[in-house]
């Protein structure tokens, strides 16, 4: 009859040693619906806060008014500590090109991009007005393909109220630089016409290297 009584005694005291003393609410890990930062999404480097996790360096690209083509380089980093995705446009897409015109960099990383200038066309002033415009937003998805989250309509109605823009202004060697405040009112309509040509120029470079 002692044997039972001690098996008995044993399932017990093993209970108790896996209950361990709680079970209360209090020792229950918080939940995190959606971890995407160190910071809360809207505080510190929330959506406001992401123009000032980027530089660019130089703010202000200089072009030769001649007539032959250019490339200037921009070094653009990411010094926050989200990732955060891009999108190049320019004024004047018959004249200026970017490559590349999407991506996304990682905290901590940087890109160089190459800003190419047709040239103007002799005894043709250039136009002042121009400037690049950097599109900046945190990414809405997981999506790999960083194109398809700035053009897929599921994406970009996530982040139309969170994107922020950097104008790199252009400048001609030996003309004033424009107001930086003063702005043309169909810069926005032009931006968006060219970032539409400027994909139809990349698929027909793809077209072109295939050839080859």
């Amino acid at each position: 009859m002692g044997a039972p009584s001690k098996s008995k005694d044993g399932k017990k005291k093993k209970e108790k040693k896996e209950g361990g003393g709680g079970g209360t609410d209090d020792a229950r890990p918080p939940t995190i619906d959606c971890p995407k930062s160190a910071q809360p999404e809207g505080k510190g480097e929330g959506d406001k806060g992401l123009p000032n996790c980027v530089t660019f360096f130089p703010e202000v690209i200089t072009y030769q008014p001649e007539n032959k083509k250019q490339v200037r380089n921009i070094e653009v980093k990411n010094k926050g500590d989200r990732s955060i995705m891009f999108k190049m446009k320019s004024t004047s897409p018959g004249v200026y090109r970017m490559r590349p015109i999407h991506f996304i960099l990682r905290p901590g990383e940087s890109k160089i991009i190459k800003l190419s200038y047709k040239g103007c066309a002799d005894g043709k002033a250039p136009n002042l007005k121009d400037r690049f415009t950097v599109v900046m937003a945190y990414p809405p998805g997981v999506e790999s393909n960083v194109k398809l989250m700035w053009t897929q309509k599921a994406y970009i109605e996530k982040i139309a109220d969170c994107t922020h823009r950097k104008y790199i202004k252009v400048h001609f060697d030996g003309y004033d630089v424009p107001d930086k405040n003063a702005k043309n009112q169909d810069d926005d309509k032009d931006e968006k016409e060219g970032e539409d040509e400027e994909e139809e120029e990349d698929e027909k470079d793809e077209k072109d290297k295939k050839k080859k």
